[in-house]
C-alpha cells in the first residue's frame, strides 16, 4: 500500500506534469506548445482525480510518462516521435480525430432512413453524409490511398446477395436475416470512416461571373455559404501550417561566391530576396510539408445561380477533395519539390 502510494502519489504526477511542460515549451511553433500544455493539464487533473483505484491510477501514469519520453524524442530530431506528435496535434490520431470526425457521422439535413426492422427504430441503415461521402469517395482523403467506390455506400460489399430479396439466392435459399443485415452495415460504415483522414476546415470557393475563383474557409464565408464546419474552422491553423511550411519552389539563399561573379559580372549590388515567414530549418519545413500531404483539403463549390437539369447534388453544390501544391505525399501521386531554374541558375550550367 505504502509502495502504491509512493508511485502513484500526489508528488510523482506534480513532477511528470513539470517534465512534460519543460519538453512542451521546446516544441517549434505556438500551435503545438498550446495544445501539449492543455492535453497534459487535463492528464495531470484526471490523475489527481482519480483516487478509487491505485492501479487504475498508475496506469494512468505510465500512459502520460510514454508521452512525455515521446515528446523528449522528437524534440531531439527523432522523425518518428515527431510525426507521432504532430499527428496527435492536428488530429491524424487520436481523439482529436474522432472529435473532427464525430460531426460528419450524422447528416441532418436528410431525412432518415427506412427501418430494415419495421418494429425496431434503431434498425435504420447509418447515413453517409455528404462530407463524409466526398471523403470516403476519394484517394487523397483513405489512409490506404485507395478511393471506395460510391456504389458501396449503399449496397455494403460485405451482404451477400441474398439480402436482396429479388434476387436468386433469396428465392433458393430465403432471405437473409434482417438483424444480420443491420449489424453488418454498420460495422460496415464504422470499418469505413475509422479509415478516413479528417480535414481540419472547410474551404468555399466562390465562382465570379469572370471565371475569378476566391476560396475563403472563414466562419462567415461557411455560414453563408450555408454549410456546417469541420474541426478547426475559423482558428487559421492550416494557414499557419502552410505559413511554416514554406512558399511553394522555394530556393535557398544565393552563395556568397556567386553573389560576387554576378555583381562583378553586372557591377550591380545583389541581393536575396527578403526571407518568407517559414520554420526555421530544413528539416522542420519538411516534416510540414508532410503533414500536409496527411490533411486532406475540402472544398465546397456552391451551385451556380444559372438554372441547370443536372442532378439534386449540382443544385445543392458539390464537395472536392485535394491537397495543397506545396504537400508531400507519403503514397500515390508526389507533387514536385524541386523549383525551375532561373537565369542564374542556367548561367551556372
Amino acid at each position: 500500500m505504502a509502495l502504491g502510494k509512493l508511485l502513484t502519489g500526489k508528488k510523482v504526477v506534480l513532477s511528470l506534469y513539470r517534465s512534460a511542460l519543460r519538453q512542451v515549451r521546446l516544441l517549434p511553433n505556438n500551435y503545438l506548445r498550446q495544445f501539449w500544455r492543455l492535453k497534459f493539464s487535463d492528464d495531470a487533473r484526471t490523475i489527481l482525480g482519480t483516487w478509487e483505484s491505485e492501479e487504475m491510477r498508475y496506469h494512468k501514469i505510465k500512459r502520460v510518462r510514454k508521452e512525455v519520453k515521446k515528446l523528449q524524442r522528437a524534440n531531439a530530431g527523432e522523425q518518428e516521435y515527431l510525426t507521432h506528435i504532430l499527428d496527435v496535434a492536428y488530429g491524424r490520431k487520436g481523439p482529436l480525430k474522432y472529435a473532427i470526425l464525430k460531426p460528419l457521422l450524422t447528416d441532418p439535413t436528410v431525412p432518415l432512413p427506412p427501418r430494415i426492422i419495421p418494429s425496431v427504430e434503431r434498425s435504420r441503415p447509418p447515413v453517409f453524409s455528404r462530407e463524409l461521402t466526398a471523403l470516403i469517395t476519394s484517394d487523397h482523403a483513405r489512409i490506404s490511398g485507395k478511393a471506395l467506390p460510391s456504389s458501396y455506400l449503399t449496397r455494403p460489399p460485405n451482404l451477400p446477395p441474398r439480402a436482396d430479396p429479388d434476387s436468386e439466392e433469396a428465392r433458393l435459399f430465403g432471405r437473409y436475416s434482417k438483424r444480420l443485415e443491420v449489424n453488418k452495415r454498420r460495422r460496415f460504415f464504422a470499418n469505413q470512416w475509422r479509415t478516413v483522414k479528417p480535414p481540419l476546415e472547410i474551404t468555399v470557393k466562390h465562382v465570379g461571373d469572370k471565371r475569378a475563383a476566391s476560396e475563403s474557409s472563414e466562419v462567415d464565408a461557411v455560414t453563408h455559404a450555408g454549410v456546417r464546419g469541420v474541426g478547426l474552422q475559423g482558428a487559421g491553423i492550416f494557414q499557419e501550417l502552410k505559413m511554416l511550411a514554406g512558399p511553394v519552389g522555394r530556393t535557398p539563399p544565393m552563395p556568397r561566391r556567386q553573389r560576387q561573379l554576378l555583381q562583378s559580372l553586372t557591377g550591380a549590388p545583389v541581393h536575396d530576396p527578403p526571407p518568407q515567414p517559414s520554420a526555421p530549418t530544413r528539416y522542420l519545413r519538411r516534416r510540414y510539408r508532410e503533414l500536409m500531404g496527411r490533411i486532406p483539403i475540402l472544398t465546397y463549390t456552391p451551385p451556380s445561380k444559372k438554372p441547370s437539369t443536372d442532378s439534386d447534388d449540382s443544385q445543392r453544390g458539390k464537395y472536392t477533395v485535394s491537397f495543397d501544391s506545396n504537400a508531400i505525399i507519403t503514397h500515390g501521386r508526389t507533387f514536385p519539390r524541386i523549383p525551375q531554374a532561373d537565369a542564374i541558375d542556367m548561367a551556372w550550367i
